[in-house]
């Protein structure tokens, strides 16, 4: 089970995020959020991360420059995608491993999904996996919203790379979402948080722990 709490802000909530047992943290470089780091905060936080925890770097229509400097400069190996992104950024970002994102709402949106991943196989170069969120206009996740767990439940049935399910997700909930969808992996953020960028780490255990024991019994 892959586990990510995205929206780490400072080098403690890393290292708690990674003592309660989390494969990934998401490090935000859009600038409107509120989650937002920069590149030095990035960077010791990155460092104080153990080798086995992944820090995921998160853009938003950012140029394929500019992602790949941003990750080289920190260290990074996977980047996660938001806005409007192709197939040929995933072929271009050949260096790095590339998770784009899908907002999802109707079949229409399951059907772009799968369209994507397919043209990607044409070009010779998939990616390493895709994440699945709710559709919030304007927003690029961190809503609290949850996803539709049936359109989401549809992607990763129709999918041939790995699913990772985020949107509204919580140590309520997660349990429930994963008997339902059976993602390769969740993501959270708000869910985990007394306020953007802040992670509780009662609840983070919390959501690890429930993440955990549902995959291990689905």
């Amino acid at each position: 089970m892959f586990i990510k709490i995205c929206g780490i802000t400072s080098a403690a909530d890393a290292r708690m995020v990674a003592a309660a047992g989390a494969n990934a943290i998401g490090l935000n470089f859009f600038r409107d959020s509120p989650r937002y780091v920069t590149i030095a905060d990035a960077l010791v936080i990155a460092h104080t991360l153990p080798p086995y925890v992944d820090p995921v770097g998160l853009f938003v229509n950012a140029t394929p420059a500019v992602i790949r400097e941003t990750a080289l400069s920190i260290g990074i190996r996977t980047v996660q995608l938001h806005g409007e992104h192709t197939p040929e950024l995933v072929q271009d970002l050949k260096d790095l491993n590339v998770v784009p994102a899908f907002s999802l709402k109707d079949e229409a949106s399951v059907a772009a999904v799968i369209r994507f991943v397919s043209e990607c196989r044409q070009l010779g170069r998939l990616p390493s996996a895709i994440l699945v969120d709710a559709n919030v206009p304007d927003k690029f996740g961190g809503t609290g919203q949850p996803a539709p767990w049936n359109f989401a439940r549809a992607v990763v049935a129709r999918c041939s790379v790995p699913v990772t399910l985020a949107g509204g997700l919580n140590p309520k909930n997660v349990a429930d979402a994963i008997r339902a969808v059976r993602p390769w992996g969740v993501d959270v953020a708000s869910g985990v948080e007394v306020a953007p960028g802040r992670k509780e780490q009662f609840k983070v255990r919390q959501f690890v722990d429930a993440a955990v024991r549902a995959w291990r019994n689905k």
